[in-house]
């Protein structure tokens, strides 16, 4: 069977522990205007039931379990497993508008871009105390952000740029774009809001922010290396 470049899309959820958010995040991924060719749900060494809850709740859904190994790695193996010739993200605690991939398809559709982001929003989840909550400042509208999991990717172009960087625990996805700007891969924006990301007190960034912003301070350097290489 030939597949639709236009529409043949695998999602991809990593998961670790997220059996609290995960049933929302699918349930916003199979309600989808345009539904995926498949999804993939890669169980990054759950605790508490994940895979299951994603059996359960996404009975279609191909699950993939493997020891603890990061979000890193669990993307990558993910991308490993996906059959379609496009790629779409979700991280497990976050979920998408009805319209989130029919939003993205248009300059792929038109041969446009090679990746297409829509717009994010944060919200801030009721678990988190109020005195931490009301230290957060939120944006007010949906924002333009060059984060994976808004973005629709071709797989072709994913592979030109090459997995997520496993040795960063908390920025590999901002890596992976960083490094996509210097592969010649071509991005496209839609103001549409895709991505709903919810804040709450067991973000993987905010539970270790000395390990976040190492990180953020390697991909920043590697960025300019390149920058200058060029």
């Amino acid at each position: 069977m030939t597949a639709d470049v236009t529409t043949d899309v695998t999602v991809i959820i990593a998961v670790r522990d997220g059996a609290r958010y995960l049933p929302e995040a699918l349930a916003s991924v199979l309600g989808q205007t345009v539904p995926p060719a498949e999804v993939v749900v890669v169980d990054d060494g759950s605790t508490d039931g994940s895979g299951e809850v994603a059996a359960a709740c996404a009975p279609g859904a191909r699950i993939v379990r493997q020891e603890p190994t990061g979000y890193a790695a669990a993307v990558n193996r993910g991308v490993a497993e996906a059959q379609s010739p496009l790629l779409a993200f979700l991280d497990a605690d976050d979920r998408w508008s009805p319209t989130a991939i029919a939003d993205r398809l248009g300059p792929i559709a038109a041969g446009q871009a090679d990746v297409v982001a829509g717009t994010t929003q944060n919200f801030l989840c009721s678990d988190l105390p109020e005195d931490e909550a009301a230290r957060i400042r939120l944006h007010e509208r949906p924002f333009r952000a060059e984060v994976l999991a808004a973005a629709l990717v071709r797989g072709d172009a994913f592979e030109r740029v090459g997995p997520l960087d496993e040795g960063l625990r908390t920025a590999s996805a901002i890596d992976w774009m960083s490094r996509a700007r210097t592969e010649h891969v071509v991005f496209a924006f839609v103001d549409d809001l895709v991505l709903h990301r919810r804040i709450h007190a067991a973000n993987l960034g905010r539970r270790d922010q000395a390990a976040r912003n190492a990180d953020l301070l390697r991909v920043v350097r590697a960025h300019h290396a390149r920058a200058q290489a060029r």
